[in-house]
Parts: C-alpha cells; structure tokens; sequence
C-alpha cells in the first residue's frame, strides 16, 4: 500500500508507480483505482467526523417514569392494575417507580408502605384496588410464586 511507506522518498516512489500505467497507456483501470482510493479516503474521513461528533453529544438523561409506563404496557396487566401500579408509584414519590417490578420483596415492601400512608391520608386519593386485585397483581408480575 502507498501508506506504509516509511520515508517521503518511499511515499513519493510509490505514487509514482501508481500512477505509471496512467501515464504509459492512459489505462481506465488505472483512473478508476486513483478514484476509489480518494472516495474510500473521502467516505473514512466523513465516518470519522461523524463517529468524533457522536462521542461528542451529551447522553440524554433516561426518564425513569417513562420506562416505568412502557414495562406496564408491555405486562398483561388490565387498566385497573396499570392505573393502582402507576398511582402507587407517584404516591410514594418513588423516583425510580420500576424498582416495583424487580422483585417481590420491593413490591411488598413498597405496597406495605403505601397502605401505611393511606391509612393516614384521606381515601379519595387511592388507586382504586382492592386487596385481591393487589394479590392478583403481584402474582402476574411475579409468576413463579
């Protein structure tokens, strides 16, 4: 390859032989490889630039509660478990409501506080689930027991 040469000299001989068979019989092949060289050294520099310019962005913060709904869309949950798992989520101002869907020991104990707060605060605020749907949920969210 011309690139590995290792002095000017080396570099500017190698040129020279790449472009002698132009210059002996103008041959079209010769044209059409000096032509690919500059567009694969043209097309590599662009990736290049994009790839630095990529590294360079910012990574946008996640949204936690987003995450938290599109899991929720994704269970066989019905609107009613969605709606109690969602209000549960912002009752307890949880800043990472998915951590509800981990495991079962989190989801008790999370579910366990809620009912604490709500016997303090008043019922209009409540998901609106009984305890069956609760036990109903957890067994769907966490099938193996």
């Amino acid at each position: 390859m011309i690139f590995l040469a290792s002095t000017p000299a080396e570099f500017s001989e190698k040129l020279r032989q790449l472009g002698e068979p132009i210059r002996r019989d103008g041959s079209f092949t010769g044209v059409l490889l000096i032509l690919l060289g500059v567009a694969a050294v043209v097309v590599f520099a662009n990736y290049m630039g994009k790839l630095q310019e990529l590294l360079r962005k910012p990574i946008a913060p996640s949204d936690p509660e987003r995450l938290y709904f599109g899991l929720l869309k994704r269970l066989p949950l019905n609107r009613t478990q969605r709606n109690g798992l969602i209000g549960l989520a912002r009752e307890l101002r949880l800043e990472h409501p998915t951590i509800l869907l981990i495991s079962e020991s989190l989801f008790d104990r999370y579910l366990e506080q809620w009912r604490r707060h709500q016997r303090i605060s008043l019922p209009s605020v409540r998901p609106t689930m009984d305890d069956n749907q609760w036990i109903n949920t957890r067994q769907i969210l966490f099938p193996s027991n």
